[in-house]
């Protein structure tokens, strides 16, 4: 299945999609527009959690869900290990778009009328829950030992700088 690939920085883009978004909950009423973030929501940095993905796909299998990718992602080509994830996992085709520099996530997904949001961020959560929007947040964060694992995870894969890491932090001091 072909992805399409929507950078926010176009935001005609963007409202052609929330568009397209309300068409379909025109059409089908009981329709659920429901976002996920990418890294470690999707894609589970420490490998801990690998069966998430397989819920995740049976969520997005559903008749009355329609699901995409909201990234904060902003290189082009890690726009590109997105779609080679999807396709080795076999979601693709129940994520045809890929919403990319996302940065204020909460800005997006309420243009978009996102029903539910999946992230694992924690500042990302309270603004998008400030926008009344749902959000599940991935709750292995709330775990030292687990956040302990995650840095250096990503300290192994040489991807730490496109992380904020005191977030995570932060919340397991609370």
């Amino acid at each position: 299945m072909n992805q399409t690939i929507i950078d926010c920085l176009m935001s005609s883009e963007v409202l052609k999609l929330a568009r397209h978004f309300d068409g379909i909950k025109k059409k089908n009423s009981t329709c659920s527009v429901v976002s996920f973030d990418f890294d470690d929501t999707l894609y589970d940095n420490t490998c801990m959690f690998s069966n998430r993905i397989n819920v995740f796909r049976n969520l997005m299998k559903s008749d009355n869900i329609f699901s995409l990718i909201v990234t904060a992602r902003q290189k082009i080509e890690r726009i590109i290990e997105i779609k080679e994830f999807c396709e080795y996992h076999n979601i693709a085709q129940y994520l045809p778009f890929i919403v990319y520099n996302a940065r204020n996530k909460d800005i997006i997904l309420d243009i978009l009328k996102i029903d539910m949001h999946f992230d694992d961020d924690i500042s990302s959560t309270i603004n998008i829950t400030n926008k009344k929007i749902p959000v599940m947040f991935m709750g292995e964060f709330l775990n030292s030992e687990i956040v302990k694992i995650w840095t250096e995870s990503l300290e192994e894969k040489n991807i730490s700088q496109y992380y904020n890491l005191n977030d995570k932090q932060k919340i397991i001091m609370v």
